[in-house]
């Protein structure tokens, strides 16, 4: 087994972990964040090229974004692609993530990952919600195995580039976010995404 092979409810029920459906960011204060020039162009010359696969739509939409948040943050927290995360093998927690976050910089190997980011398959993002959720608990024990650490708090996310539902792991509880945050709202998206990193600098 991998972690692609987990629906929400295999995952919950082998790992004993409850789901919990809540407005994630709804009593926080979230900052808009204002794209730059560049990433609004790259979004804009995006839409006007065939996007047909999952792969198209991660390098279109996805990759700027995140090489904007990169920037933004001077290089303060590194991204991951196609990384193979083998957390426990035996318990079906490996094989290759989309994306994840690390709040380890200039390096070649993942340290101390915080944030899995999921392309859905076939544009079904409630499909995508088990395979998140296991890389984000994958992510917890890779921490607790590679680096000594016990994170309170795992995020992760489910998109299909355009609409965007995020996820947040604290012990055995699951959260799912009941909002949803569009690619056409770029400015909170990438809002959202900014108070996630702030929350591990």
């Amino acid at each position: 087994m991998a972690y692609r092979q987990f629906s929400l409810n295999s995952f919950c029920k082998k790992f004993t972990i409850q789901p919990k459906e809540l407005n994630l960011f709804g009593e926080v204060e979230i900052e808009n964040i204002a794209p730059s020039d560049h990433l609004l162009t790259e979004i804009a010359q995006s839409k006007r090229i065939p996007y047909l696969t999952e792969k198209a739509k991660s390098e279109l939409f996805v990759t700027p974004i995140l090489k904007f948040l990169t920037v933004h943050n001077n290089f303060q927290f590194s991204y991951f692609s196609g990384y193979v995360l083998n957390a426990d093998k035996k318990e079906g927690l490996n094989g290759e993530c989309d994306f994840i976050f690390s709040t380890a910089t200039n390096t070649k190997e993942l340290s101390t990952p915080i944030f899995n980011l999921v392309e859905a398959k076939n544009d079904n993002i409630e499909q995508g919600l088990g395979q998140c959720a296991a890389q984000m608990l994958g992510a917890r024990r890779f921490n607790e195995k590679n680096d000594g650490a016990h994170l309170q708090t795992i995020y992760g996310c489910v998109t299909n580039s355009f609409e965007w539902v995020f996820l947040k792991l604290e012990e055995n509880t699951l959260f799912i976010d009941t909002e949803r945050y569009y690619l056409g709202n770029l400015n909170q998206l990438l809002g959202v995404l900014q108070y996630i990193i702030r929350k591990y600098k």
